[in-house]
């Protein structure tokens, strides 16, 4: 996982939205293996609603 901002994070080469209403387990850091919970937003974004440590 790479985490350029809370606003812009990525997995792998798929970019995730995080917002405030993102719940982050455990204090998930860079390059950590993850599991992220999330929904498609309008325009195909993923918008994580859950992300934490595997």
């Amino acid at each position: 996982m790479d985490q350029p901002g809370r606003a812009g994070w990525k997995l792998d080469s798929l970019s995730l939205g995080v917002n405030a209403e993102t719940r982050l387990d455990k204090s998930p850091g860079v390059g950590d293996y993850v599991e992220v919970r999330g929904r498609l937003g309008s325009g195909g974004a993923v918008i994580a609603e859950r992300i934490r440590p595997r």
